[in-house]
């Protein structure tokens, strides 16, 4: 198995989600870095993904079948209208990597919005959810409605746009390699990590 992998992704991308849905089932997982990409960054206007025809047949088409198969449960896509934005959500998952709660908080917010659809950009839900992974609610909406984190994910976002050259979510990275979108199963996730691996 490859060493640490970088992946670029956003909550509300139905792809990212797939991608953590297939690295949780393969018999070696790697160890991962994740680094935020958020796909509509405030003040540009949220989309509404609920009511968009073109997105659902995309994501009937492909991921459908693919969840159906791995038995993965999601909202294709979730009635949360509109999408919410993410920048609330990557400030609390940086306050929960400080403190260790990281990978609980990255897939409680995951969950949150395509399994049980909810507003992941409402502060008193990434409260809740923040508590759910044992972490401070008191301190955690603090850090919210201050704006702790808020330069750490723009700097982090910056990072991926400019330093990484992320166009598209998700991506792996793992060294100067590259998976871009889309990832359709397992075995094309394997094949990829054997790559990688032989050329390390």
């Amino acid at each position: 198995m490859p060493g640490k992998l970088t992946i670029v992704s956003d909550f509300v991308c139905p792809y990212c989600y797939w991608l953590e849905a297939l690295l949780d089932r393969l018999e070696e997982p790697p160890e991962v870095t994740h680094v935020p990409f958020q796909l509509t960054e405030p003040p540009e206007p949220r989309v509404d993904v609920w009511n968009d025809p073109v997105r659902r047949a995309r994501y009937a088409e492909t991921l459908g079948p693919a969840c159906q198969a791995q038995g993965v449960e999601m909202h294709l896509p979730p009635r949360v209208i509109p999408r919410p934005y993410t920048d609330l959500a990557f400030q609390g998952w940086c306050f929960a990597e400080e403190r260790g709660r990281g990978e609980p908080f990255y897939r409680a917010v995951f969950r949150a919005y395509f399994v049980e659809e909810r507003d992941i950009g409402d502060p008193a839900v990434l409260t809740e959810l923040a508590e759910g992974c044992g972490l401070p609610g008191e301190n955690f909406r603090t850090a919210l409605e201050t704006g702790a984190y808020a330069e750490t994910v723009r700097r982090e976002s910056r990072l991926s746009r400019e330093a990484l050259g992320i166009r598209m979510v998700p991506t792996i990275l793992a060294g100067d390699k590259r998976l871009e979108g889309f990832v359709p199963d397992l075995d094309a996730l394997q094949a990829w990590l054997d790559e990688v691996r032989r050329e390390a």
